[in-house]
């Protein structure tokens, strides 16, 4: 029998049957807070600091021709770079020849998938009038062969308790991916530049994570091995990709009816309020439900999402990229304040409902997009709405006094919330003409931030103090 394979200096193996940790190496819950965090801020802040750059050189047409060329292949990937590797997480004991019959099946169906993208690239690119997309398409059909090779090894890491090397590799990549980018972008090479990031991101990807998990990864394939990694499977490992799914699809969406311009602006709009999403709510998940989770999130995102979609986006998005992003304003505004209709949604269900909510939202995408960006952020917004209260609707009824806590945990920050957002948008336009935007944003963020602390300690003192019959009674 093959030795179970094992990670210099990493925590021991689940045993058979044991039940996958909630966050990241079987951290408890703090821990896989504060480790999902990080690394959304690695992930996004990176993207951001390299945008910022890019997109005054390239503009959104630029952005959204690789938006329409790497939209459909971002889903490809994530089957092999994330949803295939998730039975080597999941089985509980792993020899070396579930490993090596991995490695041939995953790597070998990757490489097929990358020949027939490459093959049918000139159909897809006859369906827009975009000559250079057929070229551009070709050269990223690489990409889900390469995830494939980057999949072995990162699903070694995060099976024996060593997370981390696998985002300080997508940080280097993403590093190194960026700084060729940017040398392109300023030479012209256009779009090709965001291709030319990818590659390069994935080719540092696979270097360094063989280098430091690949050793005893050998060439063989066992079909009772491969039954095996077969049975791990369930549909719970397709998380990831209903999560691209849901990025990437409407971005395809917008692409094809509206064109490349608005792809590439509906990209900068769907990055702001993923981040945000990511970073302020996803690592709770981790760690919180119920009420309190729901709770603990409202307050969390309330006012990122209401300052961001009342005053700072009109103001900080032109002022930092150009006035060619403008057309992105809206449509954050819209999907920020679906960032905060997300909170209210009980992680538990969305995790039961996920496929539904996802594909009942393309749909949603699907009818609304030709009329435009922001008639398709405030259509999502709506079904995010739509689907809290239909998954309120079916939840047992809590215990009268479970209820009222919950309601008196969610109203004090909503309303707070919904009132610095008045408040903000009658000053937003007037501090943002008479300041410089840097200023402005200070300023509004302060008064924002100030306001709502008040506010919420307003509403809470009231709910906390005593009935006047009661105070009466103690004196």
């Amino acid at each position: 029998m093959d030795e179970v394979h094992r990670i210099p200096g990493s925590a021991a193996p689940r045993a058979p049957g044991m039940p996958l940790p909630a966050g990241p190496a079987g951290m408890d819950g703090h821990a896989a807070v504060r480790w999902a965090t990080i690394e959304a801020l690695l992930r996004h802040g990176g993207w951001f600091a390299f945008f910022l750059v890019l997109a005054p050189i390239l503009g959104p047409r630029d952005v959204g021709l690789f938006v329409l060329a790497m939209g459909g292949i971002a889903m490809v990937e994530t089957l092999f770079g994330e949803v295939a590797a998730q039975p080597l997480i999941r089985l509980g004991r792993l020899e070396a020849t579930h490993l090596s019959t991995a490695f041939l099946t995953i790597t070998g169906v990757g490489a097929t998938i990358s020949l027939l993208l490459y093959a049918i690239a000139g159909a897809i690119a006859a369906m827009f009038e975009e000559s250079a997309l057929g070229d551009m398409f070709q050269s990223l059909a690489l990409l889900p062969m390469l995830s494939a090779m980057t999949a072995l090894p990162c699903a070694l890491l995060r099976r024996n308790g060593r997370p981390a090397p696998c985002a300080i590799a997508s940080g280097c990549g993403q590093a190194f991916g960026g700084a060729v980018a940017i040398m392109l972008a300023v030479a012209g090479a256009g779009p090709w530049s965001l291709v030319a990031q990818m590659s390069v991101q994935r080719f540092v990807e696979i270097a360094l994570l063989w280098g430091i998990a690949g050793r005893g990864i050998g060439i063989g394939w066992s079909r009772r091995a491969f039954a095996e990694l077969i049975g791990a499977f369930d549909l719970a490992a397709l998380a990831p990709l209903l999560r691209v799914l849901s990025r990437e699809a409407p971005r395809l969406l917008v692409g094809v009816a509206l064109g490349p311009v608005a792809a590439g602006l509906y990209l900068v709009a769907g990055r702001v309020a993923e981040a945000c999403h990511d970073i302020l709510l996803a690592p709770l998940a981790l760690a919180s439900g119920g009420t309190g989770g729901i709770v603990r999130a409202v307050r969390r995102i309330a006012l990122p999402a209401v300052l961001g979609s009342t005053a700072l986006a009109a103001i900080a998005l032109p002022a930092l990229l150009d006035m060619r992003w403008w057309g992105a304003v809206r449509p954050l505004q819209f999907l920020l304040l679906g960032v905060l209709a997300a909170a209210l949604l009980p992680a538990r269900a969305a995790a039961r409902s996920a496929a539904t909510l996802v594909l009942s939202g393309l749909a949603v995408a699907a009818l609304t997009v030709p009329y435009g960006l922001t008639a398709l952020a405030a259509a999502l917004l709506l079904h995010g709405l739509g689907a809290i209260a239909v998954v309120l609707a079916g939840a047992p009824r809590p215990r009268a006094g479970a209820a009222g806590r919950a309601i008196a945990g969610l109203w004090a920050p909503l309303v707070a919330a919904i009132a610095t957002g008045v408040l903000l948008s009658n000053v937003a336009g007037w501090v943002g003409t008479a300041l410089a935007p840097g200023m402005a944003l200070m300023v509004l963020s302060g008064c924002g931030a100030a306001a709502y602390r008040a506010l919420l300690s307003l509403f809470e003192s009231g709910r906390t103090r005593p009935p006047a019959g009661e105070r009466r009674t103690a004196a």
